[in-house]
């Protein structure tokens, strides 16, 4: 019989440790809170058992549980009414308040306020939709783990984070992931996870709307992902945090750092802890990098501390234009590279494409203008310059630590 099978998944753990925590803090809470014994509402057919000694209730058909604010309905259940626990099978649907869980199975402790649910798991609040293959969800402290290829979609902000494990505080808004987790922006392919798993329990996938009332179709350059050991999300204050080995991509720009955070209305990338970025043809890096986004756009990135940024000048002479200063901002128009400035203690080497040879210049700081190939057109210097101009027989007179 289903029901008696399924009495092996009350055994089961999804994250213990953090489980045992979230069991912890959401026992304390019970205890000071008056008890309301689970209900037995209705059910198509009734059957008392006696198992271990123990009275169970057995129902089948357009079953109907309730305690407080939450409601259960399901296929058919086994309830321990001494224990105060139900087993849930088939269709489950679990309602608290404005939240709504559903699963084939689930086990639901009453004394103690906790729904254990398995197969199929698709949780929905009123902007936030997580998918998994179990999870666990605490009502007293309104928090859940989620286990198995978990999905977390924030409506809102068209912000998605996939990874094996995760974690959502329901009143704080703030959920984070682990295992292989990443994150996906403005997601462009028409396959969409948390909408399919919307859609297949019957409920509208509630895609972002233009000016005109149709749903938005984003563009692949519009994608922005990242990935990283530890994805979070802070829902309420628009913000995405990733931490060590992040890897982001989004357009032409390819950033690494061990720090990631994203103020997604904002559009502003804050990248710490090694930070690097490749965009177009330059690769840039500083002790502190931020890239400003407009609708979707890159508009400048910005390099602070032990700034430099260099491109290839000729990959078979191994010929690297080099800048470096305290600061450098790009500038990016039409999404490609319009021009750099260079701030304090500004150095720039570049070899001439016209005749052979480098020029090595410096100063206070400078702006490189770009034409559009990303290939240097001009530069100015701003205050006391310095410029040596070495021909071709005489490059390998630059500096050696400025030529790698």
């Amino acid at each position: 019989m289903k029901l008696t099978r399924y009495i092996v998944f009350c055994s089961m753990a999804i994250g213990s440790l953090t489980a045992q925590n979230l069991d912890s803090l959401n026992s304390a809470r019970t205890k000071q809170q008056s008890y309301s014994p689970l209900k037995l509402e209705s059910a198509d057919e009734l059957e008392n058992q006696r198992v271990d000694n123990k009275d169970v209730m057995r129902a089948t058909g357009n079953v109907r549980f309730s305690q407080d604010t939450i409601t259960a309905t399901c296929d058919e259940a086994a309830f321990f009414k001494e224990l105060q626990t139900a087993i849930l099978i088939g269709h489950v649907v679990l309602n608290d308040r404005h939240r709504t869980i559903f699963c084939e199975k689930a086990r639901y402790y009453a004394k103690t306020k906790k729904a254990v649910c398995e197969g199929n798991v698709i949780f929905v609040d009123s902007s936030t939709t997580l998918v998994a293959d179990s999870l666990v969800y605490y009502q007293n402290i309104e928090q859940l783990i989620a286990q198995g290829s978990v999905v977390i979609f924030d409506s809102l902000e068209s912000v998605t984070i996939y990874g094996d494990k995760g974690f959502y505080d329901v009143k704080r808004k703030y959920a984070y992931a682990t295992g292989h987790p990443y994150m996906i922006q403005y997601d462009s392919t028409k396959y969409q996870g948390q909408n399919i798993a919307r859609m297949s329990r019957g409920l509208p996938s509630k895609p972002a709307l233009d000016a005109a009332g149709k749903p938005k179709m984003y563009r692949s350059d519009d994608q922005l992902t990242v990935r990283g050991l530890f994805v979070q999300s802070f829902m309420d204050s628009h913000k995405v945090v990733v931490k060590d080995s992040v890897i982001l991509i989004r357009e032409k720009l390819v950033t690494t750092s061990d720090l990631a955070v994203y103020q997604t209305q904002k559009e502003l990338l804050e990248l710490d802890s090694n930070p690097q970025a490749h965009y177009d043809l330059s690769d840039v890096r500083g002790d502190r990098i931020t890239v400003q986004f407009d609708k979707r756009e890159i508009k400048t990135i910005h390099i602070r501390g032990n700034a430099t940024a260099t491109s290839m000048a000729d990959s078979v002479a191994k010929k690297t234009n080099r800048l470096t200063a305290k600061t450098i901002s790009m500038d990016i128009v039409n999404k490609k590279l319009s021009l750099m400035f260079a701030e304090g203690n500004a150095y720039n080497l570049y070899y001439l494409e016209t005749k052979e040879g480098v020029n090595e210049i410096s100063g206070p700081s400078m702006v490189l203008f770009f034409d559009d190939h990303s290939k240097l057109k001009k530069f100015r210097v701003q205050g006391g310059t310095e410029g040596t101009y070495y021909p071709n027989q005489f490059e390998n007179r630059v500096h050696p630590n400025i030529q790698q």
